[in-house]
């Protein structure tokens, strides 16, 4: 048995390249696809003060192939903040099922918080996506049980509260590194493909490598 490529696998690098960004942006809109909800990483440390990963599952808000950015949205009293401030270097993996593809992104994130792109961002959000940035106890905090929350009154006409606001900040990342890799079928594998750039600027990677296979 062969491992035959789905008919929408690009076999070049342009075509790879461009298959990927296409994916990647059209995640932004569509609620349902794969993508639109990738594991982020970040570097917490341990209790001796040794680095360790720390991940979990995000909305991706924004993807610009022309400048290399996406955007992710988080509360500011999260514990990811200080990871990203301490490491700035976070990883962003999508994964589609269907397609047995996975696109990792690696750069430098940046918080954005009361400044012109946070506020925009937040415009952007519905009543009740904001009103979940008034959650009290902040997010990480041990709870005695699980409804042990509070979030503020619901307005349905009036503004979200300057103090939700407060709590609001953008995770913006320009990516310096773009892995590919298609899953094989059961006992086979397929090569993937990393992706650098070395330079802030410029939508053509500077070089392309061979990266590991993947299989199953």
């Amino acid at each position: 048995m062969t491992d035959r490529q789905p008919t929408d696998m690009p076999v070049d690098l342009d075509s790879t390249l461009n298959l990927a960004l296409e994916l990647l942006s059209n995640a932004v809109d569509e609620r349902a696809a794969p993508f639109r909800t990738p594991v982020v990483a970040s570097i917490s440390e341990d209790g001796e003060g040794r680095p360790i990963p720390d991940s979990r599952i995000m909305v991706l808000r924004s993807f610009r192939a022309s400048d290399r950015r996406i955007t992710l949205f988080s509360d500011i009293r999260s514990a990811k903040i200080d990871q990203i401030k301490a490491y700035p270097t976070i990883s962003v993996l999508f994964y589609d099922p269907a397609k047995r593809l996975q696109i990792r992104l690696a750069g430098r994130c940046e918080v954005h918080r009361a400044d012109r792109l946070s506020e925009v961002s937040w415009q952007s959000l519905s009543s009740t996506n904001k009103r979940s940035y008034s959650i009290q106890p902040s997010p990480g905090t041990w709870l005695p049980q699980a409804t042990a929350y509070n979030l503020s009154p619901k307005s349905e006409h009036g503004p979200a509260s300057s103090s939700d606001a407060s709590n609001f900040c953008v995770l913006e990342t320009r990516y310096n590194r773009l892995e590919w890799h298609r899953k094989g079928i059961a006992g086979h594998s397929s090569p993937g493909i990393l992706l650098q750039w070395r330079t802030l600027t410029g939508l053509r990677p500077d070089c392309a490598l061979i990266a590991q296979s993947i299989s199953i």
